[in-house]
């Protein structure tokens, strides 16, 4: 387990939503639906791997699905489970590592959304990640998850910037080519009316992961059918900056 002052977003995850970093969930949510109906089965559990503040198991729960999140940001999960009412499929959530835990049930299909595999710190925390994945989805059950390529890391923004009325975001993200990751900077200052100016500041690593490595890792962790695909139709597998992977068993 990451020491207290290491977990990632652990200052941002108040205003994670505020900030916009959920709205990603819109993105992903249609293409879970799409997977659903390409299976033509019923999915009626999800393991929502790095849930963070819980938008995407609120989505699937109004499917009337039974989803448990797992973050190891006990400030992310302290906003997921605010967030989602009680309910016939109210989502479970849990504070644990994705590289390490073991829930005692298994799923019909899990999921790691918004490159949170990058996030990770090595190839070993990856290939523990698929492991564990594995170990709680079910026989011919799929894990699906998103990873930016190493041409999205080398062309991401090395300057952004955001402004609207309750906040000011800046952002610097450079690749490292000798590392093989990117190094991301961001601060926020952010107007919390009954505290004032808040200010928050996050630097973090996201590191690149061959896609040869990732089916590899996929095939040691017990996954046997394994799809590739471009995030966004438009681009082709070769140069796309983020793809989508659907690993089945």
């Amino acid at each position: 387990m990451l020491e207290a002052k290491n977990v990632p977003y652990a200052g941002f995850a108040q205003y994670y939503d505020l900030l916009g970093w959920s709205e990603f969930s819109d993105l992903i949510f249609p293409m879970i639906m799409k997977f659903f109906s390409r299976l033509n089965r019923p999915t009626e559990n999800f393991l929502d791997l790095a849930c963070g503040t819980g938008v995407l198991a609120g989505m699937l729960a109004k499917k009337k699905i039974n989803v448990t999140g797992i973050d190891i940001s006990p400030q992310m999960i302290s906003q997921a489970r605010a967030k989602n009412p009680s309910g016939p499929f109210q989502p479970e959530f849990a504070i644990a590592d994705i590289t390490d835990f073991d829930l005692q049930k298994k799923f019909d299909m899990a999921g790691c959304f918004f490159d949170s595999i990058n996030h990770l710190r090595s190839k070993s925390e990856v290939k523990k990640t698929f492991a564990c994945a594995s170990k709680h989805i079910l026989k011919k059950g799929w894990f699906l998850f998103d990873i930016v390529t190493k041409s999205g890391l080398e062309n991401w923004k090395d300057f952004y910037h955001s402004r609207k009325d309750l906040y000011y975001v800046c952002q610097e993200a450079r690749f490292i080519p000798a590392k093989n990751r990117a190094r991301v900077k961001i601060e926020a200052f952010i107007n919390d009316k009954p505290n004032g100016t808040i200010h928050v500041k996050e630097v973090f690593d996201e590191i690149y992961i061959p896609l040869d490595t990732i089916y590899d890792y996929l095939i040691q962790a017990g996954f046997a059918k394994i799809v590739i695909e471009p995030f966004s139709p438009a681009e082709n597998i070769d140069e796309a900056e983020r793809v989508m992977i659907y690993a089945g068993k």
